[in-house]
């Protein structure tokens, strides 16, 4: 009998101890399936060896203007671009297509021109692409590199609650730009849609 009551304590003990196992949050985050249908665990590893990321879930298009002017001696900060979802996925299979999110600079000190429409721009701009990105919900990563400018680094956190209404007097981007040796920080970018 005292035989019996061993062994029923002890298999009640190695049931809980499973128990328990099954329920910490590192099982839970293991078997917790995304919309894409892969685990939480399997979504981070794809993150982590990503060079080329964005969230699906958010609509980051549009062009980004900043409030106040950034100049390098004759170039200035035209405007951030970021593209649709779907632009992101296809550069993010094939790099070598259209590339969904870089920066536009313009020297100031180039010609004048007017297109067809009658608007303005200069003959020489500079577009920079990205050599890796992440476009998360909590922030937004970039590096660039371009023979005139340098390496182009920006980290920027976007207010979703302006961006998702389609804010357009307001900023809706914050974040630090270095280009080449010269840190901006904390630039305020507004939004445009497009024509």
């Amino acid at each position: 009998m005292k035989n019996l009551l061993i062994f029923i304590s002890l298999s009640f003990f190695l049931f809980s101890c499973t128990s328990d196992t099954a329920k910490t949050p590192e099982r839970q985050l293991a078997v917790k399936k995304s919309k894409e249908g892969k685990t939480d665990v399997e979504m981070n590893e794809k993150i982590k060896n990503s060079t080329f990321f964005h969230e699906s879930k958010k609509k980051f298009y549009g062009y980004y203007f900043p409030e106040k002017p950034i100049k390098i001696n004759s170039i200035v900060l035209y405007h951030f671009f970021m593209g649709e979802n779907m632009e992101f996925d296809k550069f993010e299979k094939d790099p070598n297509s259209f590339a969904p999110i870089h920066f536009n600079f313009n020297d100031t000190k180039s010609k004048l021109l007017t297109n067809e429409l009658g608007q303005e721009y200069y003959e020489t701009t500079y577009r920079v692409g990205p050599v890796s990105y992440f476009a998360g919900p909590d922030k937004i990563n970039f590096t660039g590199k371009d023979e005139k400018l340098g390496n182009i680094k920006f980290t920027g956190k976007m207010n979703w609650k302006l961006r998702e209404t389609e804010t357009i007097d307001k900023p809706v981007l914050t974040g630090d730009l270095m280009v080449g040796d010269e840190l901006f920080k904390n630039i305020q970018f507004t939004w445009f849609a497009g024509d």
